[in-house]
C-alpha cells in the first residue's frame, strides 16, 4: 500500500494508520501541528507551508 507522505500530503497515510490501530483495539489521538506554537522554538525553522493537513 502507498500513500503521499510529503509535507502537506499526510492525511491520508494517517487516517489509514488510525484506522489500523482503531480496528486493533488501539486508543488513536489525533493532534495538529500548530505552527504559531512550534515557530517560535530555536530548533524550527519558517513554515513556507500550512499546516492544515498535517
Amino acid at each position: 500500500m502507498r500513500f503521499k507522505s510529503l509535507r502537506n500530503d499526510e492525511a491520508g497515510a494517517q487516517d489509514f494508520i488510525a484506522a489500523a490501530l482503531k480496528q486493533r483495539s488501539f486508543d488513536v489521538s489525533r493532534v495538529r501541528t500548530d505552527a504559531a506554537r512550534i515557530g517560535h522554538h530555536s530548533a524550527i525553522s519558517p513554515a513556507t507551508a500550512a499546516y492544515d493537513e498535517s
